[in-house]
């Protein structure tokens, strides 16, 4: 790895879903000017038949780099022997990547799974961003990202937050729609209501500033169901390609997800990538 430039972490479990995101990947780190790991972890004891399959990944990937299908991007393997959230947590304190790039299913996983148990302890356990790609859907490279969901609670360190989810799209050109899903309690309170619109408009005004070159909007949604179904909704009906849901936020949505009957009833849209910062 390039000592001076920063770290991609790509968990790869070398399904059509994992190539895909591990494509994915290539595109964030040229315009993040990174360098990418992809991270294999087994239980098996014997890892040469693997290692061979590692290779047969390398050469996929430098073909279409050589071919001019993907950015040419400094990256390397690692496989390792152990159980897959701790060597990802590990590598996260070693390494400091910038960003982990996950698909959200494994092969053996049910089909109404929507979010893998991998990806969602992986999620809860390090500070690092993760960026969930669902397998239904192949997410457009980063430069042809047009549609961002941006969900704020508006709470405490909201204005620092939203610069941390930014850092990923500097000279970003399509439109940015700042959600924030206000509460019953919040809607019947007059003062509670004003503060909250009071910090929008602050959110709405310093993001404008910050990136004129965007088209933001903000947004509140009374919400008729969970925060997380309206979420979903807002991403079905508005065609969007990515939703960033900032730290403060990631365990009620995480909740939503992970519960079986939740995730039955599809609660957040399958074909929408999650940014969990």
């Amino acid at each position: 790895m390039e000592a001076s430039k920063s770290c991609i972490l790509v968990p790869f479990s070398f399904s059509e879903y994992s190539f895909q995101a591990g494509r994915i990947a290539f595109y964030w780190a040229e315009k993040m000017n990174a360098t990418l790991l992809f991270l294999h972890v087994t239980t098996e004891k014997e890892l040469a038949p693997l290692e061979l399959q590692v290779d047969k990944v390398k050469e996929q990937y430098i073909n279409e780099i050589d071919s001019k299908k993907l950015p040419d991007i400094s990256f390397e393997f690692h496989l390792k022997q152990g159980v897959i959230e701790e060597e990802i947590k590990r590598y996260d304190k070693k390494l400091h990547p910038i960003l982990v790039i996950m698909g959200t299913r494994d092969k053996k996983q049910k089909q109404l799974d929507l979010i893998g148990s991998v990806t969602a302890e992986v999620m809860e356990q390090i500070k690092t961003p993760v960026l969930a790609i669902p397998n239904e859907i192949f997410l457009k490279p980063l430069e042809h990202i047009k549609e961002i969901a941006f969900a704020t609670s508006l709470g405490k360190n909201y204005l620092l937050n939203y610069d941390k989810g930014m850092q990923f799209f500097k000279q970003y050109t399509g439109n940015i729609h700042l959600l924030h899903v206000i509460e019953t309690d919040e809607i019947e309170n007059k003062e509670a209501y004003d503060i909250k619109q009071q910090k929008m408009q602050d959110l709405l005004d310093k993001a404008r500033l910050a990136y004129p070159q965007a088209n933001i909007t903000a947004k509140f949604i009374e919400p008729t169901q969970s925060r997380a179904r309206e979420l979903n909704f807002y991403a079905e009906t508005n065609q969007t390609d990515l939703i960033v849901v900032k730290k403060s936020n990631r365990m009620w949505l995480l909740n939503k997800l992970l519960f079986a009957s939740t995730a039955q009833n599809l609660v957040f849209h399958a074909e929408t990538a999650l940014l969990v910062i």
